[in-house]
């Protein structure tokens, strides 16, 4: 179980990865589009049909220049997440019957729950599922298992997901930012992935400062309280 759990935050740090990579690729696209120059030594009458073709000219050289190294790194994770995958017979099986890369399937599955969101196809839910449903499968294998670290990883994103609700219910968040479920569900997978430790950069950043001294001190943690109880304990033996 600690294996397929350690499989499953590879592969989807990788899709995470993925998936930013390709939103960074927009925005490059959209900001060279949206670029002005009017440093052009020319008549005003012919700076607009420069600029066009400068901007063209410009435009394909910059994407010329990039499209490689994003190539590089995303070739790199889809790499990755078809080492993961190949761990389960099950996607193996499904990939000899079918013909299709099962690297591919998972990454359309993810492109397909991603469209939903982003069209607020669902959004509501979808992110729910995302940001409720996945780690609370994996904070109760937390609770089964012997060590204590991911107990511990768990119960920040817990407090910083429960803040974060009570957050957007109160300013009403779906109505004043566009496209709020696409950037939660991003943020959500920020939060709970391991590799990112999303969750307590938030909690020591935001929520640590202003709580810490509610339960900080001489017996206000529940260990001390313990030690203390089995201090007793042991004297009146």
């Amino acid at each position: 179980m600690r294996h397929a759990n350690l499989s499953f935050t590879s592969a989807s740090a990788s899709t995470f990865v993925i998936i930013l990579l390709l939103l960074r690729r927009s925005f490059f696209l959209l900001s060279q589009l949206t670029t002005q120059h009017h440093d052009l030594p020319f008549p005003i009458n012919t700076r607009a049909s420069l600029h066009k073709h400068s901007s063209i000219k410009y435009l394909h050289l910059a994407v010329n220049f990039n499209m490689s190294s994003f190539q590089d790194k995303a070739q790199a994770h889809i790499s990755l997440i078809d080492k993961e995958l190949s761990k389960y017979p099950v996607l193996n099986n499904l990939e000899k019957q079918t013909s299709v890369p099962k690297t591919y399937a998972f990454l359309g599955l993810i492109a397909t729950y991603f469209f939903f969101i982003f069209f607020n196809i669902g959004g509501q839910l979808l992110t729910n599922v995302a940001g409720f449903v996945i780690p609370g499968y994996y904070s109760l294998e937390a609770l089964f298992s012997v060590g204590k670290s991911d107990d511990t990883q768990w119960l920040t994103y817990w407090v910083v997901f429960a803040f974060l609700t009570v957050f957007e219910s109160l300013v009403s968040a779906v109505y004043w930012f566009p496209f709020y479920y696409t950037f939660k569900f991003i943020f959500v997978l920020w939060l709970a992935l391991p590799v990112t430790s999303g969750a307590q950069i938030v909690f020591r950043s935001f929520v640590q400062p202003v709580f810490a001294r509610y339960f900080s001190g001489p017996g206000a943690t529940a260990a001390n309280l313990r030690s203390k109880v089995d201090s007793v304990g042991d004297k009146t033996l």
